[in-house]
Formats: structure tokens, C-alpha cells, sequence
């Protein structure tokens, strides 16, 4: 079953791996990086452009 997560403002410029980590607490830093180093884990980046005056 896929899960969704929305990165919040304060996480800008964090690491994803640390996202990822307060996000699921209870899933241990090497199987994160076993989720990200297998691309069981993916990320779609949604860019938000904005124009000043």
C-alpha cells in the first residue's frame, strides 16, 4: 500500500532521509536508507515558481 508524505515549509533544505525519519518514527536511519538506496522510496518535486514585481 503506497504512502503519500507532504514535505512541510519547515522542512526546506533538509536532508530526505531526516524527513523521512520524523515523519516514521518507528522505522529504524538503515532501513531508510535501504528504502531510498533500493528506489523502494521515490519523490516527486513539485515546483512553485513565483514572479516578484
Amino acid at each position: 500500500m503506497p504512502l503519500t508524505l507532504t514535505a512541510g515549509a519547515d522542512d526546506n533544505g533538509r536532508r530526505l532521509d531526516r524527513i523521512l525519519r520524523k515523519a516514521l518514527p518507528t522505522l529504524s536511519l538503515p532501513f531508510i536508507y535501504r528504502l531510498l538506496r533500493t528506489k523502494a522510496a521515490s519523490v516527486l518535486m513539485e515546483e512553485k515558481l513565483c514572479r516578484l514585481p
